[in-house]
């Protein structure tokens, strides 16, 4: 049942990520509408994974560690040297407790910053 759910919620985030864009390109009007419905979507999915000891994560921004649960999609682009950040998620990690239920996939950027903060 947890990884069912960790892939339905993953498919879901991704979801809520489109519509998102799809906010942006609407007339004013409906913003303010269509994103208290994205909200309430995101608020209801972060409780049904809570009730079930699970939460989503997300390392935008961070820097790159080989020891964090994310798959790098493009890490074949840069040099081992690199200090690299995660510019863009994918497909959010779930983790129930400290288990990995679902592992990241992430785009990989250079820092801007030689230390990558």
């Amino acid at each position: 049942m947890s990884k069912s759910l960790a892939d339905l919620a993953v498919e879901f985030w991704k979801l809520l990520n489109n519509y998102d864009r799809f906010i942006d390109v609407v007339p004013d009007i409906a913003k303010p509408r269509l994103a208290a419905q994205a909200r309430f979507g995101k608020t209801r999915l972060a409780t049904i994974l809570q009730n079930e000891g699970m939460h989503l994560t997300v390392y935008d921004g961070h820097v790159f560690e080989p020891n964090l649960p994310v798959v790098a999609i493009n890490d074949d682009e840069f040099a081992s040297s690199d200090v690299l950040v995660i510019s863009q998620t994918i497909e959010p990690t779930i983790l129930q407790q400290l288990n990995v239920i679902n592992v990241g996939k992430v785009y990989l950027a250079k820092s801007v910053s030689p230390r990558g903060l």
